[in-house]
């Protein structure tokens, strides 16, 4: 995870990562969240799971690398 400050920073960021065998997502941060998220997965246009993701306290990402919990269900 990259968190860019401005627009022109965001930018860079992209450009430095584009390529044929990497994957981009790019997503607005929202203080307000406090370092939490839902993903749905959907699949043929049914959801068939979601998760929470919960960062840890003092930690501005949501990740699934360590620094965050997950809560499934399905």
């Amino acid at each position: 995870m990259v968190l860019a400050d401005t627009k022109k920073a965001a930018i860079a960021v992209i450009e430095a990562f584009n390529s044929p065998k990497a994957r981009v997502i790019v997503q607005e941060f929202i203080k307000e969240a406090k370092a939490a998220d839902i993903r749905v997965f959907v699949v043929d246009g049914r959801i068939v799971g979601a998760m929470k993701r919960q960062g840890k306290r003092g930690s501005s990402a949501a990740t699934c690398t360590g620094a965050a919990r997950r809560n499934l269900s399905s």
